[in-house]
C-alpha cells in the first residue's frame, strides 16, 4: 500500500473551508491538508479511556471488584450466553483501535464519514459504556440499564449519523478502508450492545428475585425483540446493515448454547 494513498486529500476535504471541523487550509501547516481537531482528539482520548476502565475494572477487576463473568454467573438469566459470546469484545476493541489512529492521518482526519458521522458521539458512547462497567460492578444492577440504554442510543446515534452520509472513496481500496475501520466498528459494537441490551433487561429481573414464569416471560419478549429488529435492519433499510443482524444471531446462537447446557 503507497503512502501516497494515507496522505492524500480528497476533493471534499479540499473544498470544505470549516475550522470547527478541522479542514481549514488556514489552520493547518500544509495547505489543504486537514488539521487535527477537537473531535480526532476526543475519539483518541475515548478509546484510551474506555479500553482502560472497561478492561481494568469490568475484567481484571483492579479495584477489588467482581469480575463480568463472576457477575454473569451470579446474575444467570435464561438469555445469558455461553462465555465465548463475550469474544466479540476483543473484535470491536480491535477495530476500534484502528479507527483511533487512523482517524489522525491527514487523508481522514477531515472526512464526513469522522466530522459528522462519528463526531462526539463515540465520546458519549463510551462515557455511558464506562458509567455501566462500574454500575455493574458494583452490582447497582437498574443503574446499570440506565446507562446500558443510555449507551446503545448513543450508538444507534452514530451508526444513523454514518448511515446518512453517502459519499464514499473512488477506489475499492478505500471504500474498503470506510467499511471496515469506519463503519464496520460501530455496527458490530451497536449489535452486541443491542443483545447486551436484552440481557441486562433479564438481569434486572433476576436481581428482583422475580418468579420463574416472569423470567421466562421476559427472556421470550427480549428474544422476539431482537429477532424484529434484525428484520428491520436486513429488510426494512434502503440499505441494509447486515453487520447488527449477523452480530444478534450470533448471540442468539450462543444463547441456545448456553440454555441447552443448563436446561437440558
Amino acid at each position: 500500500m503507497s503512502l501516497s494513498f494515507w496522505n492524500k486529500t480528497s476533493d471534499r476535504e479540499k473544498a470544505a473551508d470549516d475550522p470547527e471541523n478541522g479542514v481549514s487550509g488556514k489552520d493547518s501547516g500544509d495547505e489543504g491538508v486537514p488539521s487535527i481537531n477537537a473531535k480526532n482528539i476526543c475519539n483518541g482520548v475515548a478509546y484510551v479511556l474506555n479500553i482502560v476502565f472497561t478492561y481494568g475494572v469490568g475484567v481484571a477487576g483492579i479495584l477489588g471488584n467482581p469480575d463480568n463473568g463472576e457477575l454473569s454467573k451470579k446474575y444467570q438469566t435464561i438469555v445469558t450466553p455461553k462465555s465465548t459470546a463475550f469474544l466479540i469484545w476483543s473484535i470491536i476493541f480491535t477495530l476500534q483501535a484502528v479507527f483511533a489512529v487512523i482517524q489522525f492521518l491527514p487523508r481522514y482526519r477531515g472526512t464526513s464519514i469522522v466530522q459528522q458521522g462519528v463526531g462526539y458521539w463515540y465520546l458519549v458512547l463510551c462515557l455511558f459504556q464506562i458509567g455501566w462497567t462500574f454500575a455493574f460492578a458494583y452490582e447497582v444492577i437498574v443503574l446499570s440499564l440506565v446507562f446500558m440504554i443510555l449507551l446503545w442510543v448513543a450508538l444507534m446515534s452514530l451508526v444513523y449519523s454514518q448511515y446518512v452520509i453517502q459519499e464514499y472513496e473512488d477506489s475499492t481500496l478505500g471504500r474498503v478502508v470506510d467499511l471496515v475501520f469506519f463503519r464496520l466498528p460501530f455496527s458490530i459494537h451497536a449489535g452486541w450492545i443491542t443483545a447486551a441490551s436484552a440481557l441486562n433487561v433479564n438481569v434486572v429481573v433476576v436481581d428482583e428475585k422475580q418468579s420463574e414464569s416472569t423470567q421466562l416471560t421476559f427472556a421470550i419478549i427480549s428474544l422476539a425483540v431482537l429477532h424484529a429488529i434484525s428484520v428491520w435492519k436486513t429488510f426494512a433499510l434502503k440499505r441494509p446493515n447486515f453487520a447488527i443482524p449477523a452480530v444478534l444471531a450470533w448471540a442468539n446462537f450462543l444463547f441456545l448454547k448456553s440454555w441447552r447446557t443448563l436446561y437440558s
